[in-house]
């Protein structure tokens, strides 16, 4: 008699055991009839791995999901899990992400709505750098996943950062603080070079002020706040100190050590004149047309009404 698969992640303890059975039972040879049930129970391990610093490298669930001939049972939670999983596999993401969009209307409102929503309640409230960086993390997979994603987390942008602001003299000034100040400035990144207009750069740069981020006695990924550490890194690409040359140093080896695509803070100093970005965005030229971003004075900081998305971010 056949076991019925479950529907739901097993216990923490037990997942990394019940992970190859259940990718076992994964049937990558028939479009018609995909198991999104399975594929969403994977997903959600498999997210939480790469959360942890896991390389996922079996992709029978991106595969399965490649060759459905319908996505339409594809919800957030698969979205978002998928886009965590693997973020170095944007060749074959992107495309998919798309079709999933395109399948499931209301995923992109879901995103904005509820989504980063919770990601910044966690930014706010947490005082936990590893906590903080697992927030940051996933605003990064969203964005560099599509350009539909990056557009959502650009249009909340002026909620996004003065949050990321606040949170960024938490992080801390060991390695996994950089890690997350790394993840951090790439975001940051990401965001004001999409942006076609010097006015909206500039008004972008300036939620990151803290009011006593920059001054002599302010070290670079230190003490400084996070528009000036920005600056110092991808505008002057100077004001480093040695030791924190050398950390970066470390981060960008570690990186592509486990890694196709290098992530880091370093890397991004070392193709700061890339008008594409360089490896950092992963949607075309003309994103830069097609966003335009100017701050709201009418953000409503309030929690979301459904809850149900938190769950998806305790990872």
């Amino acid at each position: 008699m056949a076991i019925a698969v479950p529907t739901s992640p097993p216990p923490l303890a037990l997942q990394s055991k019940a992970l190859p059975a259940l990718l076992a039972r994964l049937d990558v040879s028939n479009p018609n009839h995909p198991d999104l049930g399975l594929v969403k129970v994977i997903l959600a391990i498999t997210a939480r791995q790469a959360l942890t610093g896991r390389l996922v490298t079996d992709v029978r669930p991106l595969q399965a999901l490649a060759s459905s001939a319908s996505l339409t049972g594809a919800t957030a939670d698969v979205l978002l899990h998928l886009v965590i999983s693997y973020p170095t596999h944007l060749r074959a993401i992107t495309p998919l992400v798309g079709r999933i969009l395109e399948s499931n209307s209301d995923l992109l409102k879901t995103i904005r709505t509820e989504v980063i929503p919770d990601i910044v309640t966690r930014l706010r409230l947490s005082n936990s750098p590893s906590d903080l960086r697992t927030a940051l993390k996933i605003l990064l997979a969203l964005l560099r996943a599509h350009e539909e994603l990056l557009g959502v987390v650009l249009s909340e942008a002026d909620y996004i950062i003065p949050a990321l602001r606040d949170a960024y003299p938490k992080l801390g000034k060991d390695m996994t603080g950089l890690r997350a100040k790394s993840d951090a400035l790439l975001l940051c990144h990401a965001l004001v070079q999409v942006l076609p207009a010097a006015a909206g750069r500039e008004a972008l740069k300036r939620l990151m002020e803290s009011g006593n981020g920059a001054g002599p006695s302010k070290r670079a990924l230190v003490s400084a706040g996070l528009r000036a550490d920005y600056e110092a890194i991808f505008e002057r690409m100077s004001g480093l100190g040695d030791a924190e040359v050398d950390a970066l140093k470390r981060i960008k080896e570690d990186e592509a050590a486990s890694l196709p695509v290098s992530g880091s803070v370093f890397a991004e100093m070392e193709f700061a004149d890339d008008s594409a970005c360089g490896r950092l965005l992963t949607c075309s030229r003309t994103c830069r047309r097609r966003f335009c971003w100017t701050p709201s004075t009418t953000r409503s900081l309030h929690r979301p009404r459904r809850r149900h998305m938190r769950r998806l971010l305790r990872l």
